[in-house]
């Protein structure tokens, strides 16, 4: 349980390394990224290129146009959930 929590914590922190580069609001984690003004679609848009590439992963239109690509909680939780799909297979 100990490591699922800390994989977590670091997908949620590179996150907002990359998202919040010098100013994170203290709500980071449930900030809506689409209603904010300091990020805009070229950073999302780099943002799916980059943990698609990290994490081997494949996010689909459907779970960007969600609630699953809303903030960084509800990101981390998507990410966590593809790669470890991956691993069972």
């Amino acid at each position: 349980m100990k490591k699922k929590i800390n994989k977590l914590s670091n997908i949620k922190l590179y996150l907002k390394k990359i998202l919040f580069k010098k100013y994170t609001p203290k709500n980071y984690l449930t900030t809506d990224l689409l209603k904010t003004d300091k990020i805009d679609s070229m950073v999302i848009f780099k943002l799916i290129v980059t943990l698609e590439s990290k994490y081997k992963i494949k996010i689909s239109d459907n779970e960007l146009f969600s609630g699953k690509f809303k903030n960084i909680e509800n990101i981390s939780i998507l990410i966590e959930k593809k790669i470890n799909a991956i691993k069972k297979k």
